[in-house]
């Protein structure tokens, strides 16, 4: 240093830039060398490496290092303190200290009481911090805080979790779902994943719910419907949606993640770009990267100047994409804002700062970390927290009490002085009540009605349907028939299950309506009665009718049916019956018009003073002739002669139970008939040319008949 300062000297008085004087004072001022030990470059803040290395993709980094340079960042100095020493704060409380709170941070002093697991010093935890103005795409503030001295994780990409869902339920939004759309809360058949993993945060002793609406769901970090949605959806539909709101998305994902197999991992900064599309109403504001112009990236920059003025850099005016509709960004927004829908009163209370907020807790399944993403219309503020020794452990519990008190004391801070701002409604929002939680139309079966939005287009138009009232038999517990007395039927409401939820139904002991009609029919008396058709009988055209009706008392009687087994509406058939009947026709039914399936027919006599009887009967109607197929195909065939050689002639129906007869002929002399399965008829063949008739006859005596030739040849 000092050769170096009398070479310097030698030169400015040989160019006459200093008097021998000026050289003599500056030869003789004394050195002060700095102590050898704080030589040692301590680690460079966080943020500090993000400016440098978003400034080298217009000035290369080397040429940045020499010098010469004025970087203005984007970066809020008082922000910055303040998220410095509550992360610092609240990392010291995780590790048994009770710090000192220092007047010159007034976020600290907005931390709740820490009562999670206590660390020792030697189990290294990390929190990382980004705060982020979405409206212009800037960076306010970024923090990496740990116990240990080096390098930290704020930049690696990290397990997302539950925070995707978000994006998850966006993809079924777009698809006309809403949040009062029906999701289920169930196992997965053979599923190892516990209840706690199901339901983030619980303590293990609730259960799966069944349904409930996307609303529900998404708040509260139901992961079974989550699940459900990513595997109808894709992988790659989920996540070009999320790449839309600025997401970098890996080509290697991770195939074993808890929750979403084939998902990606995500950095702080992407993470919070992508919730700023929310807050800011699904535009993406921010500076163009790449030479298209069409990546837009949240910048820590506002200028960069050299030494004589000339500016390289200027993010005063950022750029924008709308990324979704504002009708879709508000459902997301109005969903994870809403916080009379959460399950958790603890970690709502977290969550309550005077203002509206839209919350995402990110629990990540088997590992040691989390996150929660919390914005406003003017702040994105994403806290993840992380223990870096794979054998040491805090429960999700604990973690997401360290982020969503990090993130509390910060964004109150933030905003302390900024003017209360609601997301406005936009037009084609509508407001409805609907059925909790189909969310159709109510009913007066319906438990709960709440009120819902829905994009214009897409509210409900059917009543609803998962809770249906069932006429019931008190006494035998099974489905009321036409057969059941009326003094035993009672109306019970159940819950209406699809077949993927059985076992959770099964397991929850809930009550489901029974399967089996009662069947147990009272004949009507040798007077009253119906001969013919018979009880369960297949019928089809013109249905002549036969019965009795008694003499004493007549005043008229009519047949009527009704379509099922406990009909709610009946139609009449014929005229009224203005005479009694012994035995003989009383009506014509004509069934051609009539759906196929079962119909209730009755007679019902009305006698003096307004007397009722009635004898019912229940029909299978059947006006579709049957489909044969030969399972051979022979039409038009050429075969050679084999002697003593059988062709086995197999027919297959849709339904081998309808068919009351199949006939087979060959000629004139060759005629065979089966009336059980399997409806085959072995051939010994002979030579010449032949046509096979197969008529088939169902139990409604429908017929239909087929022609097959083919020739059989000596070869």
């Amino acid at each position: 240093v000092k050769e170096n300062q009398e070479k310097l000297i030698d030169e400015m008085l040989f160019t006459d830039l200093i008097t021998d004087q000026e050289a003599n004072l500056a030869g003789q001022k004394e050195l002060v060398y700095a102590d050898q030990g704080l030589a040692i470059n301590p680690p460079v803040p966080a943020y500090v490496e993000y400016i440098l290395e978003e400034a080298s993709n217009i000035i290369p980094l080397e040429r940045l290092l020499r010098g010469g340079f004025k970087i203005i960042s984007s970066l809020d100095s008082d922000l910055q303190d303040e998220i410095i020493c509550a992360s610092s704060t609240m990392l010291k409380r995780v590790y048994g200290e009770d710090p000192q709170m220092d007047e010159s941070c007034q976020s600290s002093r907005l931390l709740p009481r820490y009562s999670g697991h206590i660390l020792e010093n030697d189990q290294d935890m990390e929190i990382n911090l980004v705060l982020l103005d979405p409206r212009v795409g800037k960076v306010l503030g970024m923090v990496e805080t740990s116990n240990r001295i080096g390098s930290g994780n704020m930049f690696e990409p990290k397990l997302p979790g539950s925070l995707i869902t978000p994006f998850i339920y966006l993809n079924s939004f777009r698809q006309g779902f809403d949040p009062a759309s029906l999701v289920w809360d169930i196992p997965f058949p053979g599923e190892t994943i516990s209840i706690v993993d199901f339901h983030p945060g619980s303590d293990g002793e609730d259960d799966f719910l069944g349904p409930v609406s996307m609303r529900t769901a998404l708040v509260n970090d139901y992961l079974s419907p989550a699940i459900q949605l990513w595997d109808s959806h894709g992988t790659l539909q989920v996540e070009n949606t999320m790449a839309l709101f600025g997401i970098s998305i890996p080509a290697e994902n991770c195939q074993n993640c808890t929750y979403f197999s084939g998902s990606s991992r995500v950095t702080l900064v992407d993470i919070s770009q992508s919730y700023g599309v929310f807050a800011n109403q699904g535009v993406l504001r921010g500076k163009s990267y790449g030479t298209s112009g069409l990546e837009v990236h949240p910048t820590a920059l506002n200028r960069i100047e050299d030494a004589f003025g000339a500016i390289w850099i200027d993010t005063t005016q950022p750029v924008e994409k709308t990324v979704i509709s504002e009708q879709l960004t508000y459902l997301v927004n109005n969903v994870l804002s809403d916080e009379n829908i959460r399950s958790n009163t603890v970690e709502n209370d977290q969550f309550l700062i005077g203002r509206s907020a839209g919350i995402k807790v990110g629990n990540v399944a088997d590992s040691s970390s989390g996150w929660v993403i919390g914005y406003t219309p003017q702040f994105v503020t994403t806290v993840w927290t992380g223990i870096i020794n794979e054998e040491t452990s805090l429960s999700q519990t604990d973690i997401q009490q360290i982020n969503s008190s990090i993130w509390r004391s910060i964004t109150q801070y933030a905003a302390r002085e900024l003017p209360v701002e609601e997301w406005e409604i936009p037009e084609g929002i509508i407001s409805l009540d609907v059925c909790y939680p189909s969310g159709m139309l109510q009913t007066e079966y319906c438990p709960k009605i709440v009120r819902e939005i829905f994009i214009q287009g897409n509210e409900p138009q059917q009543t609803d349907t998962l809770y249906q009232a069932f006429e019931i038999n008190r006494e035998t517990g099974l489905l009321a028939s036409v057969f059941t007395p009326a003094g035993q039927i009672v109306e019970k409401v159940y819950l209406a299950i699809p077949p993927e939820a059985h076992d959770w139904a099964d397991k929850s002991s809930l009550l489901t309506p029974p399967a089996v009609y009662d069947l147990n029919r009272i004949e009507g008396t040798e007077d009253l009665s119906i001969s013919l058709p018979k009880n369960f009988a297949f019928v089809h055209g013109r249905v002549g009718v036969i019965g009795s009706i008694p003499e004493e008392g007549f005043v008229s009687a009519r047949l009527q049916y009704g379509k099922g087994m406990n009909p709610t509406s009946w139609l009449q058939i014929g005229p009224v019956i203005l005479s009694p009947a012994d035995n003989q026709r009383i009506g014509n039914w004509d069934t051609e018009n009539l759906e196929d399936g079962l119909y209730a027919l009755q007679l019902v006599v009305i006698r003096d003073q307004q007397q009722v009887e009635k004898t019912s009967l229940v029909l299978s109607v059947d006006n579709t002739s049957p489909v044969i197929k030969l399972r051979s195909d022979l039409d038009g065939k050429r075969l050679f002669y084999e002697t003593g050689k059988e062709l086995l002639f197999e027919l297959e129906f849709a339904n081998e139970n309808e068919i009351q007869r199949v006939d087979f002929s060959i000629g004139s002399e060759n005629h065979f008939s089966r009336d059980l399965p399997p409806f085959v008829y072995p051939w010994t063949m002979s030579v010449g040319e032949f046509e096979l008739r197969i008529t088939a006859v169902d139990h409604a005596n429908n017929q239909s008949l087929i022609r097959i030739t083919f020739e059989v040849v000596e070869d």
